[in-house]
């Protein structure tokens, strides 16, 4: 019972979302309300985050001791050049640290930035928010804003660069990768997102991406040793003892899921949208060059996250970079249950997705609770 109550706050949110998300389902918010009605359902969230303790997360007491070291950094070019972290993230801290805030007031600005962004997405292209918001806790989503909060600062800008690809504006994409970047590294392999969006729809292209990370996950340690001395990234995370100590369960989990996700996708029929839709209309005159569908826009970005997904079979961290392009399923969930014409299947599904990521998310949590360490709950205030 004590553990139950540890988790108090996640449950009576996973009630709310998954009760609202049921009336979503048939009866959506209007765009006169939806404003106001996703900022309510996304503010719990961000309060849970920002004003966490340093217990809460496995990493955020090593934030705070590198936030805290700045104070005796008496320049931010002595800050870069002593940093382990990227150029965008250890200036922000540097600022604030500046400025005198102390590091609940930076974690406060931080968690206000990345949900502010998870805000906007959810209004712009979900058919279910309250349902999005109730995935985005027990698929760990939340859970990554506690812990891996630089790779989550990189996914709340990388959020701005989806308008940059549906519009085909190439300028402004390369502009927010470079920012995402800034924040985390790894973030720069969202480039690839563009010109696959873009070319024709090529289904032996796709199934090369598979054949590819078969061939990377089959090559393992070596591969991942040259690619990370290039890029100078991860280098601690792919030696020889962490790929044949890894425990494949979660990883293998998390690439089923996303399988299942693909396959319940492709039966609804979402992915029969076409590759382009209305003609891009930019300040009241029509162009001819087209923009590219949502529903495109995700099948891509699934088809990345299930190759990440057969890479992470070796190594973990392809777990971590995958969430750059998985963060679309939330969105595709949601879409496919919203446009289901039957109201009993509806119902069925709905009630089965609510069961099976409940179990998932209070599963992880009694066992694996050093996970993402969100149990038990302290606030830091």
């Amino acid at each position: 019972m004590f553990v139950y109550r540890d988790m108090t706050y996640y449950i009576i949110l996973l009630v709310v979302y998954s009760i609202l998300g049921l009336k979503e389902s048939f009866r959506p918010i209007s765009a006169k309300y939806k404003n106001i009605y996703t900022f309510f359902l996304v503010f719990p969230m961000f309060i849970l985050t920002a004003l966490r303790s340093v217990n809460i997360g496995n990493d955020t007491i090593s934030y705070m001791s590198a936030y805290n070291s700045l104070s005796y950094m008496p320049n931010f070019v002595i800050v870069y050049l002593d940093g382990r972290m990227e150029i965008g993230y250890l200036f922000l801290s540097w600022l604030c640290n500046q400025i005198g805030l102390s590091y609940l007031q930076f974690q406060c600005i931080i968690s206000a930035f990345i949900y502010f962004s998870f805000y906007k997405f959810f209004k712009w292209y979900s058919l279910n928010v309250a349902l999005c918001c109730f995935l985005f806790i027990t698929m760990f989503r939340m859970g990554g804003t506690m812990n891996v909060i630089r790779m989550y600062c990189a996914i709340a800008i990388l959020i701005y660069a989806i308008p940059c690809v549906l519009k085909r504006r190439l300028g402004a994409f390369l502009l927010v990768v470079v920012l995402a970047s800034l924040f985390h590294k790894s973030s720069f392999i969202f480039i690839v997102l563009y010109p696959l969006c873009i070319r024709k729809y090529n289904r032996v292209e796709h199934g090369f991406i598979i054949f590819s990370s078969i061939i990377i996950a089959y090559l393992g340690a070596s591969f991942f040793e040259w690619l990370t001395t290039s890029l100078d990234l991860y280098e601690g995370y792919v030696n020889e003892e962490r790929f044949d100590n890894m425990n494949h369960t979660a990883v293998f989990l998390g690439l089923l899921i996303t399988l299942l996700i693909y396959l319940y996708a492709k039966l609804m029929g979402y992915f029969g949208q076409p590759q382009y839709g209305a003609l891009v209309n930019i300040n009241d005159v029509c162009i001819k060059k087209q923009s590219i569908t949502l529903e495109y826009f995700c099948r891509i970005s699934l088809i990345i996250t299930i190759g990440l997904s057969i890479i992470g079979l070796t190594n973990n961290i392809m777990g971590r970079v995958s969430g750059y392009f998985s963060i679309v399923t939330l969105i595709i969930i949601s879409a496919v249950l919203f446009n289901m014409r039957n109201s009993y299947m509806k119902i069925f599904v709905y009630g089965v997705i609510i069961f099976l990521y409940t179990a998932y998310f209070i599963v992880i949590l009694l066992y694996r609770p050093d996970w993402n360490h969100l149990v038990p709950y302290e606030w830091g205030i």
